[in-house]
């Protein structure tokens, strides 16, 4: 097992579920290797790489599906439209929290000009 770590080692260094390792892989994100004999998931280097890369871009929001395509693109070319997208997305969710808060902010002045309400 030289270099390689079992699921429960990645977990307890990443704070990443083992579910969620599972997810990743069943999605193709990222790929393990089977110890012939207890049958458990362990991890290269190569592998840890990209558990980090993934990890950062779901902080980021991305999906799964337009994390697979960064990690299989592998072009900064990629990565520089996805991030272009995901921000496009971001700042049309913060137009529109601000178009709810614009609202709330009126109907709470409404509510406190107009007692009987």
């Amino acid at each position: 097992m030289d270099g390689l770590k079992s699921i429960s080692r990645v977990t307890a260094e990443t704070g990443i579920s083992s579910r969620t390792l599972r997810y990743w892989e069943e999605a193709g994100l990222v790929q393990s290797t089977r110890d012939i004999q207890s049958g458990w998931r362990l991890y290269d280097e190569e592998a840890m790489h990209r558990i980090a890369v993934i990890e950062v871009l779901r902080r980021l929001g991305l999906s799964v599906g337009d994390i697979g395509a960064v990690l299989e693109g592998r072009s900064s070319e990629v990565l520089l439209r996805t991030l272009q997208k995901q921000l496009g997305k971001l700042q049309d969710m913060t137009a529109d929290v601000g178009l709810r808060a614009d609202t709330i902010a009126e109907l709470i002045d409404t509510i406190q000009n107009e007692p009987s309400y």
